[in-house]
Order: structure tokens, then C-alpha cells, then sequence
């Protein structure tokens, strides 16, 4: 038990024996004021007296009177601590003598000379925190994830944020994991699966503007009909409008795989539809004159009469 917590603790025994009732009341009598804030505290920072005396000052007329009014010991400094029993601020309220560590505080030099403080850390810790502010706002961290992209192992990094501050200064640099960063190609980088965690870069360097994916110039379809292909390009652009390499973009992709499926895949089938059979110029003529079995065969498809009104019999 501290000395502190003992001085309260006959305080309030003493509270007790003088008649004071417990709870409420005597939680007041024990409020402490180190400052003197619920008193009047004279010039010298020495003695705290009771409000209502206006002043602590042995020259108040309260002071001059105090043999009639009986104020001595609670408005006049010079009474006050000639008593020996007159408590401290720290533990009393007014009338109580003001504790020299309220008199004189510590000095600046006093606190830069007792070790690590706020004065000689607080640039370090400001640095430190915004260091940090920028890994969780530039990049977006996925757990237990990796990618294909070429990776850049040749630094290592002893904090992630030094490895953020790395990649952010680097222009193709999409993210980063424990062992290096990675470069952004011209394609989207999908998830897999990985032993660490990952960082991938949603933000272009330091100037707040994030990454945002747009769909390319997708040329023409393979066929008119039937099926064929068409190259699945994308754009990737800062929302400064600049475009940058496709894989800077992967970010945005990564936070909902099930729906970015589609954003992977290098070619999309376009002109599903079926492709319609030339009506055969010699329908109207010569599929006429075939005899029925013949004109069966000549009907199957590719054949001559392929597509004939007459081949609607069969």
C-alpha cells in the first residue's frame, strides 16, 4: 500500500471518528484538490484558503479581524501554516498547504535530461505512425495469398512498412510479401493460395488517387457465326486518368474473385449463334428432277439440295 493510499485511509478514519457519516458524504470530504482550483491560493503558492474568504492574503480585512471573526485558520496564510496539523493539498481540500511539486512544476530541461520522453521522441512516433497509416490505406492486405507476377528478391525489407515505402516509390511495383515486391505486367494477376501474407498497391504512390479497371479496345470477333474468339483486354488507369500496366489494377480484382472470374481469361467467345445455310441457287431447278431417293441423299446436310423447299418432304 502506498503512502498515499494509507494518508486516505486514516483520513477517512478519522472522518469517521469525528461523526462524519460514511458513503456519499465522506467520499466528498475526501476529494483532493493538488491545485487549489476549489480554494483561493495566496501570491507565494504556499496556502490554500477557503473560497468564501474572497482572498489569502494576511493583509485582507478578514485577516486584520480575525481575532473577532475567527477566519484565521481557514483565510490567513500566515496562521494557516504556522499550524504543524494543517494537511497538504495532495490529501485535503482548503484550508491545506499548497505541495511544492504544484509550486514547481519540472522544468523542460528537467524533462528532456530524465530519458525518453514525448520532446525528444514524439518526430519518430509521428513518422512511425504514418508509415503506418500508409500500408493500411495504399495497400489492401490479403491473408494467406500469393500471385504469379515476377518478384524482386534482391532488398530485404525489415518492416512491411519499409517494404510499402519501397513499392510506392516504384511505379510498376503492384504489392508486395515477405520476401520481395512484385512487378505489374499487362495482364490481371489472379490469387493463390500462399504461406504468408500479401499486399497488393491500390493506391498510386503517395498522391491518394486508387486504381481503377476499364475494359479495352476488344477488336473483331474470329467468325460471324458459330463461335469464335475475341481477345479480352483491359485497361488500367489512376483515377488521375494516367494509364499504367494492366497488373496494377489486380487489387480491385482480388477483393471479389467470384465475380472477377471472367476478367482472367485472355480470349471470350463471341458470335455464339448459328450460322444460316445458303439456300442452293439450283433448288428451284434441278433438285426437281431428282427421283425421291436420290433427292434424300442430295438434302442431307452439305449436300446440294441442302436447305431446298423440297427437301421439307423428308
Amino acid at each position: 500500500m502506498t503512502i498515499m493510499s494509507r494518508m486516505l485511509l486514516v483520513t477517512a478514519a478519522a472522518l469517521q471518528l469525528n461523526g462524519h457519516t460514511s458513503g456519499k458524504a465522506t467520499l466528498l470530504a475526501l476529494r483532493l484538490d493538488p491545485h487549489c482550483t476549489e480554494g483561493v491560493v495566496n501570491t507565494a503558492m504556499t496556502a490554500c484558503c477557503q473560497k468564501d474568504c474572497g482572498e489569502c492574503d494576511d493583509r485582507s480585512d478578514i485577516c486584520v479581524n480575525n481575532a473577532t471573526n475567527g477566519r484565521g485558520s481557514t483565510c490567513c496564510p500566515s496562521i494557516m501554516l504556522a499550524d504543524e496539523k494543517l494537511p497538504s493539498c495532495e490529501i485535503s481540500k482548503a484550508p491545506c498547504s499548497v505541495p511544492d511539486a504544484v509550486r514547481n512544476p519540472p522544468t523542460v530541461a528537467d524533462l528532456k535530461g530524465s530519458g525518453r520522453n514525448a520532446g525528444s521522441d514524439c518526430g519518430e512516433v509521428v513518422g512511425e505512425t504514418q508509415n503506418e497509416l500508409h500500408v493500411s490505406t495504399a495497400y489492401i492486405k490479403l491473408v494467406g495469398k500469393t500471385i504469379g507476377a515476377t518478384k524482386d528478391t534482391s532488398t530485404t525489407y525489415g518492416t512491411t512498412a519499409q517494404a510499402a515505402a519501397a513499392c510506392s516509390a516504384k511505379d510498376d511495383c503492384m504489392g508486395f510479401d515477405a520476401d520481395g515486391l512484385f512487378t505489374a505486367s499487362t495482364k490481371l494477376e489472379p490469387l493463390e493460395d500462399g504461406s504468408g501474407d500479401l499486399y497488393l498497391k491500390r493506391e498510386e504512390q503517395y498522391t491518394g488517387q486508387t486504381f481503377k479497371l476499364n475494359a479495352g479496345v476488344f477488336g473483331e470477333c474470329s467468325v460471324t457465326c458459330g463461335g469464335g474468339e475475341l481477345a479480352n483486354t483491359w485497361q488500367c488507369h489512376s483515377t488521375s486518368g494516367t494509364e499504367v500496366q494492366t497488373g496494377m489494377c489486380s487489387a480491385q480484382v482480388a477483393m471479389n474473385e467470384h465475380a472477377a472470374k471472367g476478367f482472367f481469361d485472355e480470349t471470350i467467345e463471341c458470335n455464339t449463334n448459328a450460322c444460316e445455310v445458303a439456300r442452293p441457287a439450283q433448288c428451284d431447278f434441278l433438285c426437281q428432277y431428282f427421283h425421291s431417293d436420290t433427292l434424300f441423299e442430295m438434302c442431307k446436310p452439305g449436300k446440294m439440295c441442302d436447305g431446298c423447299d423440297l427437301c421439307g418432304a423428308f
